[in-house]
């Protein structure tokens, strides 16, 4: 052991440092060897302990209690954690296995000692089983939040947001022991997240209280508390939002604020009321919520606050956007009440210049409004028509893009059958965004926002001036003519470039399949090494090289890409593709089960017997086959093979690629190619408007094989070409009708 200990290796990370230490550390987690290396010697293993930071309880447990190492192994442990151990069966567990880790938890923390108990400065309960009956125990229990209150004096942050609703207190009393008997001793706590807004009311009445008995008023039960974040999942009634809101308001040094599905849906009465009764302390607050009716594009607004003082002075909604309606609503029945709000609490005669409809004069502005996406969407589930804006609606959005001195749209999110007028408002109110996008799928995918499809607006939006005035102009489409007409005479000749057009749809998913066939190939090495099939199969060498890459997720996936007059035959014939698809799958399972019968390379692997499911991508414009599978220990290699077999009689091109994009096991989730979607999206950001080639350009693209070879030669248009706003509009959305109804959904076959 004492050899172990002065091991050169040893010594050498010791000297390291510190931080160069933990560094490894994380490197080793990271490559899932940290195990194995601890397990090397005692040096190492005291080494790694000493980097660790926290220690994880998972259930369902696998050792007894007493068989769990001392909190001193880890020196530097500041954090703890209970959680499921395998987080895909969340849900799952039975009342028994969570009740042994709660229990076993309990039991270890009461025989750790006191100085490595006051290191710890955060724990996480995730706490998820289902109740065994009405009656069942609450494992969040004020017993067991006061034990954790005695034995960590120290916490700075707790963290029960994951935890089910159902291990909560039921009832009162229950909830008030919880709350006064054992999160208010906590008196470090700084950070606390809880999964129901059920504990606020309990703040209301221990403040007005205190108010009662000592005529001032009362103190908070938590006066250190600086962020509370509260993810119920599901709203709560109207008539309980005055008490979430007073309670919310007694904490009085509370900073930030994250509110998940609390409030009611489409009461924008709700959000103005919390808003109105926020601490001044606060400076952020964010909100994911149903809040106003409208065209929502995932049916949920996330949104960011920005406070100081007590004034609201950015506002940014983020990836869960808000319709273009919905902003309009949003700022009529709560931003717009806040900024007034906010003048009237100022004096409401600092205005910097606001002026405009009535009231705004009265507004205290933004510095920032910004809109990571602007959805123009329409959908089937929630049928409210996109259109122009009109009387208190467009109002309350001009009023409140004045009252900002900034405005930022990045992303205009559209639909296939969007009317232009609507789009062209919101962009001369909003100003122009940094880009278009279109969703290629029909409305039951759009929740999935990787079949979007985005444009850079052309020309670039102008930069913002940050001196800006609140009653200042934004820049959009109106303003485009008037600057045209400010130019210089010797400006105003007309250019001698041809018109600028959009590349054809036909062509930019031949430009996909391009890159498609310029990722990376599967190493040719891999093949001519290759262990081969057994002469039952019939077919060429199977590569072994290939299996490693397909079992390991983090590595690239494999893709065949096929070409030639059997694909232009099949893409014409649906039926034909499928039965070819059936035959080429029954091939593949034959390659796989003769290599496993002859002692191959997934003889002794268990998920050589499980089920390979394929997806089959067509283009038919090109036309090519786009070939990607998941499951089956070399299932990918066998049909590797049985494609090769059969492509010298049918003049069939096969190209073996690797890609990043991950087939994923659901099949009704993913109805297009991934890769290729990504492909596209490439081509769209390489650039898209091209020079309208003259006649005799046309016919020497003819010649060459099409407006794809030669569009190279027409000609890219320069980054600050001016292209109408309607005709980048029209072009992104006939790209994406392509997409949706020439782009075949994609078939899968297993075995």
């Amino acid at each position: 052991m004492q050899d172990e200990q002065h091991h050169p290796l040893v010594d050498a990370l010791r000297s390291i440092g510190t931080a160069a230490l933990d560094g490894l550390y994380s490197s080793l987690c990271a490559a899932g060897c940290v195990g194995s290396v601890r397990l090397a010697c005692s040096g190492l293993r005291r080494l790694i302990d000493s980097s660790v930071h926290e220690v994880r309880f998972a259930y369902p447990v696998e050792l007894p209690v007493d068989q769990w190492p001392s909190l001193s192994t880890w020196p530097r442990c500041e954090r703890l954690a209970v959680t499921e151990r395998d987080e895909d069966d969340a849900g799952y567990f039975t009342f028994r296995e969570l009740q042994e880790v709660v229990e076993g938890v309990q039991v270890w923390l009461l025989n750790q000692p006191a100085a490595s108990l006051a290191r710890i400065r955060e724990l996480r309960l995730d706490l998820w089983a289902e109740p065994e009956g009405e009656d069942s125990r609450r494992f969040v229990s004020a017993p067991f939040i006061a034990l954790l209150a005695r034995l960590l004096p120290n916490l700075q942050a707790l963290d029960m947001e994951a935890t089910s609703i159902g291990h909560m207190p039921c009832c009162q009393a229950e909830l008030r022991a919880l709350v006064l008997g054992g999160l208010a001793r906590m008196s470090q706590l700084e950070k606390l997240a809880l999964p129901c807004t059920k504990p606020l009311a309990l703040l209301l009445q221990h403040y007005q209280q205190q108010q009662q008995q000592q005529q001032q008023p009362g103190s908070s039960l938590f006066p250190r508390l600086r962020e509370l974040s509260i993810r119920q999942g599901s709203c709560c009634d109207a008539s309980a939002v005055g008490t979430i809101a007073s309670g919310i308001a007694s904490i009085s040094g509370l900073q930030i604020l994250v509110l998940d599905e609390c409030l009611p849906h489409q009461d924008a009465a709700s959000l103005f009321m919390l808003l109105d009764c926020l601490p001044p302390s606060l400076s952020t607050f964010r909100i994911h919520n149903h809040i106003s009716k409208g065209s929502w594009d995932c049916g949920r607004l996330e949104m960011e606050l920005t406070f100081e003082a007590g004034q609201l002075r950015d506002v940014c909604c983020g990836s869960q956007h808000p319709g273009y309606r919905s902003l309009a609503l949003l700022a009529r029945d709560v931003l717009l009440p806040l900024m007034r709000r906010g003048a009237s609490r100022c004096g409401g005669g600092d205005t910097s210049g606001t002026s405009g409809t009535s009231g705004s004069s009265t507004m205290r502005p933004l510095r920032l409004l910004h809109l990571e996406t602007l959805s123009l969407r329409t959908h089937r589930s929630l049928p409210v028509p996109v259109a122009p804006l009109e009387g208190s609606e467009l109002a309350a959005m001009r009023e409140l893009v004045r009252g900002c001195s900034q405005v930022v749209v990045d992303t205009l999110r559209l639909s296939l059958d969007m009317p232009e007028p609507a789009a062209l408002q919101a962009m001369e109110v909003l100003g122009l965004p940094g880009s278009l996008e279109v969703n290629a799928l029909p409305e039951c995918d759009s929740t999935f926002s990787g079949y979007c499809l985005r444009v850079r607006v052309s020309p670039p939006p102008p930069s913002w001036p940050q001196d800006r005035g609140p009653g200042e102009q934004l820049p959009g489409v109106r303003q485009q003519p008037q600057l045209q007409q400010q130019q210089p005479q010797h400006q105003q000749q007309p250019q001698q470039h041809p018109p600028v057009i959009g590349m054809p749809p036909e062509v930019v998913l031949s430009r996909a399949v391009q890159l498609l066939l310029a990722l990376p190939p599967l190493p040719a090495a891999a093949a001519a090494s290759a262990s081969t099939v057994s002469a039952a199969a019939g077919g060429p060498p199977l590569a072994p090289a290939l299996e490693a890459a397909e079992l390991d997720g983090v590595r690239p996936q494999q893709m065949l890409v096929l070409r030639g007059p059997l694909v232009a035959g099949l893409a014409m014939a649906p039926q034909a593709l499928s039965g070819w698809l059936e035959w080429l799958g029954e091939q593949a399972a034959a390659a796989v089960a003769a290599g496993a019968a002859d002692g191959g390379a997934w003889a002794d692997d268990d998920a050589s017997e499980g089920e390979a499911i394929c997806r089959c991508q067509v283009v038919p414009s090109v036309p090519a086959l786009l070939l990607q599978m998941h499951g089956q220990a070399g299932g990918f290699a066998a049909l590797h093979s049985v494609v090769r077999k059969v492509a010298p009689a049918t003049q069939l091109d096969v190209v073996a690629v690797e890609t990043s994009e991950r087939l994923q096991e659901k099949t009704g989730k993913l109805q297009l190619s991934m890769p290729l979607l990504r492909s596209l999206q490439q081509v769209l950001d390489e650039g898209v408007w091209r020079h309208a080639m003259s006649a005799e350009g046309a016919v020497e693209a003819e010649a060459a094989g099409g407006f794809a070879q030669a569009a190279g030669r027409a000609g890219a248009a320069p980054p600050g070409v001016a292209v109408p706003l309607q005709e980048q509009i029209r072009w992104l959305q006939g790209l994406g009708r392509t997409v949706a109804s020439e782009l075949p959904r994609q078939q899968t076959f297993m075995w």
